[in-house]
């Protein structure tokens, strides 16, 4: 085998084999008090603007998912009548 071979071959199974390497369990953080305090006020802070907004999406989506649950239905026990009056 040429050296150029070998080194070509060194250097893909240092590429692949360094990132499997390098991968390790990573430590738990510890956080402070002060820390999980501002954890907790940044979230519930944007937990209200999320609820509004989440609101307004359904209040927007709702009306459309109804007339196509509602049509589905309709479409479905339309088949199942004419079945039982072709019967």
């Amino acid at each position: 085998m040429p050296k150029s071979d070998f080194l070509i071959l060194l250097f893909i199974f240092s590429v692949l084999l360094l990132p499997v390497i390098s991968c390790g369990d990573d430590e738990p953080v510890k956080l402070s008090k002060v820390d999980n305090q501002y954890i907790d006020s940044v979230f519930f802070a944007k937990k209200d603007s999320i609820n509004k907004l989440s609101d307004s999406l359904c209040l927007d989506i709702y009306p459309g998912l109804l007339k196509s649950a509602v049509d589905s239905i309709k479409s479905v026990r339309r088949k199942e009548i004419e079945f039982i009056l072709g019967k």
